[in-house]
């Protein structure tokens, strides 16, 4: 079982300083991994955070909502 943090849900959809070794870690999974209920209200509260601190834009933030909604819906 392997378990997805949000630090590597939201780096797999904002830049970050280590999105690249995220993405290659997740490119390379055998199974699916499995999260918490907890992954949807931290996920939103990591993207404002971004967004407050001006790491995002609204628009960018809301792409990156909407992204994060259609690939939890898989």
């Amino acid at each position: 079982m392997i378990y997805l943090d949000t630090s590597v849900a939201v780096a797999l959809l904002v830049p970050e300083p280590r999105t690249t070794d995220v993405k290659t870690w997740f490119a390379g999974l055998w199974e699916i991994p499995i999260s918490g209920d907890w992954l949807l209200t931290e996920f939103d509260s990591a993207i404002s955070i971004k967004v407050r601190s001006g790491e995002l834009s609204e628009a960018n933030a809301k792409a990156v909502r909407n992204e994060f909604a259609m690939s939890s819906q898989c």
